[in-house]
């Protein structure tokens, strides 16, 4: 029997999902009893396979591309199929000595020492929200977040003034654009079905401000519309067919909401698992 594997953030993960939020007596986070209700349980059902699903809350696209390949390059299974879902533009990991304790309270996982960076996005800006991060503008400080040791503090501070100052919205679009099309070619050499999509319309928006900035950033910009050409139907889904999994969870019916935290219902990971089972029936098989 083959293999799907399945990587994304909290979204591909199946954050709070019935049983997926779970601790124990002393606060320790338990394994989730949840994954009979993602979209990578339902959809290897339809395709009578196995799965493996490697999201995990908070992940940058920076952690979804390193864990998918590490884990192409270490495993010995045959993976047959591919679903990518990718996360928010901004994110991005480093590696740190300490793990925050609002990641743990996130149910963010740290792995390789990796900690995400998580800023919040507007969706036709170029710049990103810092709204909960203790920055400081001029000689006011804003949201400052009273309990944090000095190593954190320094390194949230320079993140800060990075996404402030430098790190504008072209620079991880134009990368992990890259990226896909690369997972694109990578499972064509190997005789892999992929589906790639994205979870938020937001993030479509952002790429579509920046193909707006041609006089600003006319390399960059015609570098992004090559990906976009290159990348095939099936390994863009969400970018402009209303097919990302917030857009679905939004719909006017009753089988579909998002929860507080912004995560969509079984509902959607149903409805997302037969779009995806239709994609790939709609391609060649692996092995062909």
């Amino acid at each position: 029997m083959g293999i799907l594997l399945t990587n994304g953030d909290s979204f591909t993960q199946g954050d709070e999902l019935p049983g997926s939020r779970r601790v124990d007596e002393y606060g320790n986070v338990l394994k989730g009893v949840h994954h009979h209700l993602t979209f990578s349980y339902k959809l290897a059902e339809l395709l009578g396979v196995n799965y493996v699903n490697l999201g995990q809350n908070g992940s940058s696209n920076q952690k979804i591309f390193r864990r998918t390949t590490t884990h192409l390059q270490k495993t010995s299974q045959q993976i047959d199929y591919m679903v990518l879902t990718w996360s928010s533009w901004g994110r991005v990991e480093v590696v740190t000595d300490f793990h925050p304790d609002e990641d743990k309270l996130m149910y963010i996982h740290q792995e390789c020492n990796m900690n995400q960076i998580i800023p919040d996005h507007y969706s036709r800006s170029m710049s990103f929200a810092l709204r909960h991060w203790n920055i400081r503008d001029s000689d006011r400080l804003i949201d400052p977040i009273e309990i944090m040791a000095r190593d954190e503090e320094r390194v949230y501070q320079s993140a800060a003034g990075w996404f402030k100052h430098v790190y504008n919205m072209a620079t991880p679009i134009l990368h992990h654009l890259n990226y896909m099309t690369i997972m694109q070619d990578f499972c064509d050499a190997r005789g892999i079905k992929i589906v790639q999509g994205i979870i938020h319309p937001d993030l479509w928006e952002n790429v579509k401000r920046v193909l707006t900035l041609k006089e600003r950033f006319p390399h960059a910009v015609e570098e992004i519309k090559w990906y976009l050409k290159y990348l095939r139907p099936e390994c863009k889904v969400g970018m402009g067919d209303g097919m990302d999994m917030t857009s679905i969870a939004r719909r006017d019916d009753n089988d579909f909401f998002i929860y507080p935290k912004g995560h969509p219902c079984e509902g959607t990971h149903e409805y997302y698992a037969n779009h995806l089972y239709s994609l790939f029936q709609g391609m060649k098989n692996a092995t062909d």
